[in-house]
């Protein structure tokens, strides 16, 4: 997606004029400063210790979205407490996915007037 479908001119332009861009690096292998390492429950039972950032990010993902798959993008109000649109994972039609943009755009001006 970051590669094939962000350089698209009509995305480029949202991601850069009117989105916020915040990543969640789930793959990220860094290990977690002890005092941020702890066990949590799993959504389908048991534990996980959290060690690295990348397991932070995934706990993270899954207790807020229900979801564990990437990528997803998930379009939120500044605040981050509220959804605007439908989020979505892997989305290689650049229509789509402008669309996608432009919905969340939309909705967030619609919760602004």
């Amino acid at each position: 997606m970051e590669e094939h479908v962000w350089p698209d001119e009509t995305i480029d332009k949202y991601l850069r004029d009117e989105f916020v861009l915040i990543s969640l690096y789930v793959d990220d292998k860094k290990t977690l400063p002890e005092a941020e390492q702890f066990v949590v429950s799993k959504t389908n039972g048991g534990t996980r210790k959290l060690e690295n950032y990348g397991h932070k990010w995934a706990h993270f993902q899954t207790e807020f979205f229900q979801i564990n798959s990437q990528p997803y993008y998930v379009l939120l109000t500044p605040d981050g407490k509220q959804v605007l649109n439908q989020p979505v994972g892997y989305t290689p039609d650049k229509i789509e996915y402008a669309a996608f943009l432009k919905e969340g755009l939309d909705a967030f001006t619609k919760l602004s007037n």
